[in-house]
């Protein structure tokens, strides 16, 4: 999932110290401080300045009434207001596209605002050692569901704002695949030059998709978190690896991620030992009634199924449908020796709800998922779980994409930190430029302590590269801004309290190793 929009510049006219002359996105090199004309956008300004009636100014504009965004990040800032941050000291600004309030969304934003912390608290942003401003605009609705075109317009109504008026060249993209698909919708269609990560979006259809600008070099849309193919590879062998599993029931989101990867695990186990494969699809944002109503409506199609796979629901949809489970009667809940969830699941927070029915309680225990691993042994997630837990109370391990968030703020400040570093003003597309300078050279740990160590090596002109090593692993990046990584199979503890990892799968494994994951009876 790589997209890439081009910044349009308007006459834009720059004081070189060499006789290197071109335009944003070429090989601008040396500058002494740029000579600013008119402008039409904030993106033809120096970051961190905006512009007012044609010109480049410290004045930022105000957030339009129907939007929520917000600064997230440095603290202190006064009411959580824009214009409430001292633009007078040269600043970068990166963008949010999240849902603010939004219960399972929480533990990622606090993942992020951590990385933004961290690296202001270490000399900030480029040569001049710029503070990192996180404004977040809200795209989830007052209850953090919005879904669908109700998301899709807010997503609309808060790109102009971040890019056009605020000036911003990089943004992390909404949670859902959905979002994310509006969003860079929006900015190729609109020629923004704007780059977009997302941690959480792990869709196959944005793994292909046309993210350039025209006459563009660099895709703009990237994510730290690696795409479906795996994840619909590994549903499917734990399908197979399952003892008497003849009949297979599937609940799929009907959106740009449930309907990919239920497509791709059908496709996976077309022709194999099951017996019958059927699924049914549900709406992005289902009630419980409606949702119930799926439920009885695949049981219907596919009477008595020993197997069920919910793709693209949340840890409060998995009580609702293990709930409904519950009311249909226990001669319903004993055909099912195993149910699958998808890494969305993964909420501890909820899963972890001890008032739930033992019914319900022993369905979520009975239960494997699947999300993207990462060694919680190793001293970038260590670090910045203990920091997620000391400053925001949030333990990492009770949610899936914690450490894919971290990694995609330190992300986004390697490619301004490199763009910055390179051009006096610059685009989201030299932004997304940088991105490809992170997966070669020194292996620098993502986190604090070797920001430093990052900057320095990404300040030579042009050549600067990292090998960036994530909190989620590895992190090297393909030509489509991808980065390929280990699935994990999970499952919630007998005491009911805390998520474990009974298999890892390598996308270079033929076969995962499963026999932990299921009882000594399973073959």
């Amino acid at each position: 999932m790589k997209t890439s929009a081009k910044l349009r510049l308007a006459g834009l006219s720059l004081a070189l110290l060499t006789s290197c002359n071109s335009i944003l996105g070429l090989e601008l090199r040396t500058y002494v401080a740029p000579v600013e004309p008119s402008c039409s956008t904030s993106l033809e300004c120096t970051p961190g300045t905006f512009c007012n009636d044609a010109q480049c100014t410290t004045v930022a504009p105000a957030v339009p009434k129907n939007l929520l965004c917000q600064v997230l990040e440095p603290q202190g800032i006064k009411d959580f207001s824009v214009g409430n941050v001292d633009w007078t000291k040269p600043s970068q600004i990166l963008g949010g596209l999240l849902r603010l309030n939004n219960e399972s969304e929480t533990a990622r934003v606090d993942a992020m605002r951590l990385a933004v912390r961290e690296i202001n608290a270490n000399q900030g942003v480029g040569p001049a050692n710029s503070p990192l401003v996180f404004v977040g605009c809200d795209y989830g609705g007052t209850d953090g569901t919005a879904a669908g075109d109700e998301a899709k317009a807010a997503i609309e109504l808060a790109i102009p704002y971040l890019a056009n008026e605020l000036g911003v060249r990089v943004m992390v993209a909404g949670a859902a695949s959905s979002a994310t698909e509006a969003a860079i919708s929006f900015v190729t269609t609109n020629k923004l030059s704007v780059a977009l990560i997302s941690s959480f979006s792990t869709s196959t259809k944005l793994s292909d998709y046309d993210d350039k600008l025209p006459g563009g070099k660099f895709g703009l849309l990237w994510r730290t978190a690696p795409d479906d193919t795996e994840q619909a590879r590994v549903l499917a062998q734990l399908a197979l690896s399952t003892k008497g599993l003849t009949k297979l029931g599937i609940l799929y989101i009907d959106d740009a991620y449930g309907s990919p990867l239920n497509d791709g695990v059908s496709l996976a186990l077309k022709g194999t030992a099951l017996e019958a494969v059927v699924s049914v699809p549900f709406s992005e944002s289902p009630t419980p009634e409606e949702f119930a109503a799926k439920v009885a409506d695949l049981f219907s199609k596919m009477p008595a199924p020993n197997g069920l796979l919910f793709v693209g629901i949340d840890g409060a949809m998995v009580l609702e449908a293990y709930t409904a489970l519950d009311k249909a009667g226990k001669s319903t809940v004993a055909l099912l020796p195993t149910l699958f969830l998808a890494d969305a699941a993964k909420e501890g927070a909820i899963l972890f709800d001890k008032n739930q029915t033992p019914i319900v309680q022993d369905l979520i225990k009975r239960s494997l998922g699947t999300a993207p691993f990462h060694k919680n042994d190793v001293v970038p997630y260590t670090t910045m779980a203990g920091k997620l837990k000391s400053d925001f109370g949030v333990t990492a391990d009770d949610y899936s994409f914690v450490a894919q968030s971290y990694d995609a703020v330190f992300l986004a400040a390697y490619g301004l930190t490199w763009a910055s570093a390179n051009f006096a003003i610059f685009s989201g597309e030299n932004v997304a430029e940088g991105f490809t300078h992170v997966s070669a050279g020194t292996k620098i740990n993502v986190g604090p302590n070797q920001w430093a160590a990052a900057k320095t090596a990404l300040h030579v002109p042009l050549t600067g590269t990292i090998d960036m090593e994530g909190t989620s692993g590895a992190l090297q990046f393909d030509a489509n801004g991808q980065a390929p990584g280990p699935m994990e199979i999970w499952r919630v503890n007998e005491a009911y309290s805390a998520f474990e990892t009974c298999a890892v799968c390598e996308p270079t494994d033929a076969a995962c190793a499963l026999d932990k994951c299921f009882p000594a009876s399973n073959p």
